[in-house]
């Protein structure tokens, strides 16, 4: 979306690196499939892709320090997540943010996703949860 940060230059790279990009296909609510990018047709996989991620790169909103990733609300990330950690355990999940959306905290529900980090254009990479002094 136009509001999120631009990663068209983080796929290129990886796609000349010779990694497998995967993109979202919306379908119903609150599910979400998932096609190669590089196929012009968009063929979707089905949840089985999810067992070959090694690293998931998702929207936010923001995100809080203790890692919980707030989203439009559409609970489509929410649903796949937990997908995402069950079939591919060792999957870490990053957060593409802006440098000012990794908040102190976000409104959270029991249901709301976690990430394991966020990338931000300023800073890089920042594992989470953080400490309290890293808060501070």
């Amino acid at each position: 979306m136009r509001t999120e940060p631009p990663v068209d230059r983080l796929v290129r790279e990886l796609i000349g690196a010779g990694v497998r990009v995967l993109v979202p296909i919306t379908l119903a609510r609150p599910r979400l499939d998932w096609a190669d990018v590089a196929d012009p047709d968009r063929t979707p996989l089905g949840e089985e892709a999810l067992a070959q991620v090694d690293l998931a790169l998702v929207p936010a909103l923001a995100v809080g320090a203790d890692g919980v990733r707030l989203g439009q609300g559409g609970g489509y990330y929410d649903t796949t997540l937990p997908l995402l950690r069950e079939r591919s355990p060792g999957a870490a999940v990053v957060a593409v943010l802006h440098d000012h959306e990794l908040v102190p905290a976000v409104p959270a529900d029991p249901h709301d996703a976690r990430v394991d980090a966020v990338l931000r254009p300023g800073s890089g990479v920042t594992r989470l949860p953080l400490s309290p002094a890293e808060r501070a």
